[in-house]
């Protein structure tokens, strides 16, 4: 903060983070601190940090490397839920509730980097059984044949209760790291939660919770491939417009709300149509 830099001279802090495990070690530099030989205590920048990474963190660099160590034998808690491959590179996302201990401990760790990258951001209720939580990986096979993992990204979803024996899941948090952005992996990442929602009949729909512009245009193109593969939109019924039977097949099949179906309708109607432009057929 402002306060914090008028406190110290030439304040640097660095926080490196283990890969895989997520591990972390916080360095911090200063050229002076403003305080002292005064009567005035500037800000403990540790404590300050602590009070925000519930995983906590080390400050002696000897600690971390052998914490990096133990980061070759990290593999993700949770179940794989789905696979996929970038070039000859590989991707994996997990599956995980707070009833695992281990993604837990993982997820105090894992969950720091929402206030650094989402807009008044907060943490989670770990006690809460009713958070759902995908976790995205790159799964790294070196020269030896050893495997490791590389945390890239995670989504949060919470099941509310749906009239008169459903759920209903709503999107709260979705994060790819910067490094990892601008590739298609949050729109992989939103995929693969809605095909593992949608294997569950007890899940009415999926919606999501007061979202940013960005995930707005990341959720209506991927809710549009979905529906452009189902047969309700098919290019001649979307030239009859919007159908309730849009609306039933796309909440059965991928569990998207009837309000985003007729959106996609409309977004799928403009693609055929454009489609048809440059191919000369005319559509009315």
């Amino acid at each position: 903060s402002s306060g914090i830099n008028a406190e110290y001279g030439g304040l640097r802090i660095d926080i490196f983070f283990s890969a895989g495990t997520l591990t972390q070690y916080v360095k911090i530099d200063y050229a002076e601190k403003i305080s002292s030989g005064t009567s005035f205590e500037a800000d403990n920048i540790l404590k300050l940090l602590a009070d925000i990474t519930p995983g906590g963190f080390t400050t002696n660099y000897v600690e971390f490397t052998v914490d990096l160590e133990m980061n070759r034998k990290f593999h993700p808690p949770g179940t794989l839920v789905d696979s996929y491959t970038k070039g000859d590179r590989v991707f994996d996302v997990y599956y995980a509730t707070f009833e695992d201990e281990k993604f837990r401990n993982y997820h105090n760790r894992l969950q720091v980097f929402i206030l650094w990258y989402i807009d008044a951001a907060s943490y989670i209720d770990d006690e809460d059984p009713g958070w759902n939580l995908y976790t995205l990986y790159e799964r790294i096979t070196d020269s030896s044949g050893d495997t490791k993992y590389r945390s890239m990204g995670f989504l949060t979803a919470y099941s509310f209760y749906n009239y008169p024996r459903r759920t209903r899941q709503r999107i709260s948090q979705v994060l790819v790291l910067p490094p990892f952005q601008g590739h298609g992996h949050g729109a992989h990442l939103l995929s693969t939660m809605y095909n593992h929602v949608s294997a569950d009949p007890a899940i009415f729909d999926i919606t999501v919770e007061d979202p940013s512009e960005n995930f707005t245009r990341l959720r209506n193109f991927v809710d549009t491939v979905k529906c452009s593969n189902l047969a309700a939109f098919a290019p001649d019924k979307l030239k009859l417009g919007f159908s309730q039977a849009m609306a039933d097949e796309a909440r059965e099949r991928y569990k998207i709300t009837a309000i985003q179906s007729r959106a996609e309708g409309i977004r799928c109607d403009q693609d055929t149509r454009a489609a048809a432009r440059v191919s000369g057929e005319i559509i009315p």
